[in-house]
């Protein structure tokens, strides 16, 4: 969708981890996928619907961007690399597989750009007002999660026009689909008439 706050994609937060929400910002990746971070304004929508910016701040940045169009493009350009990188790499890992040494060089670069602050909290080092500043806690998710033993339990959703991630917390490590009310319930019908005709 555009840059309007009246028409604003409010996107999905079922993944239960940061990063793989930021990795679900592609809808029908497996099929007809729909760039959802088509505009700066749209990676500003995502920061400040996952809490990474206050509405305030937000503005700020929509401004910013709007007297600097070629830092926003370029700023876009890499928030887009950054969530294919996050996105493979964890798909990797949940098919038990290694990640391609690309995706972990560009979260590698991507932490490379971050300091550490007096309140102990990894910043973007090129300052607060950076147009990609926000998604510091971004690169810093993924990577924390990506290096823990919790990595194993990052799964694709199994509608297969989804492929959404999600960290699969459940006490058997069974859950199968991103949101049971959505993608759960069509697949459950489907395969219930595949079965009846078959």
């Amino acid at each position: 969708m555009g840059s309007s706050r009246a028409t604003q994609w409010v996107f999905d937060r079922t993944s239960g981890h940061l990063a793989l929400d930021y990795a679900n910002t592609v809808s029908g990746r497996a099929t007809t996928p729909i760039e959802r971070l088509d505009s700066y304004d749209a990676l500003v929508a995502f920061a400040e619907q996952t809490g990474l910016l206050s509405a305030a701040a937000a503005r700020r940045h929509e401004s910013s961007a709007r007297h600097h169009p070629q830092e926003a493009e370029r700023a876009l350009q890499e928030a887009v690399e950054l969530r294919e990188a996050i996105y493979h790499a964890f798909k990797a890992v949940s098919e038990g597989r290694a990640p391609e040494r690309r995706d972990l060089g560009v979260l590698s670069d991507r932490h490379a750009r971050l300091r550490l602050d007096p309140d102990l909290e990894w910043r973007a080092a090129a300052g607060p007002d950076a147009l990609d500043a926000f998604l510091a806690p971004v690169v810093r998710a993924g990577i924390d999660l990506l290096v823990s033993a919790k990595r194993t339990n990052v799964k694709a959703c199994d509608k297969d026009t989804c492929r959404f991630l999600f960290l699969d917390t459940s006490k058997n490590h069974s859950r199968r689909w991103c949101d049971m009310k959505q993608c759960g319930n069509v697949e459950k019908a489907r395969r219930y008439v595949q079965r009846h005709r078959d």
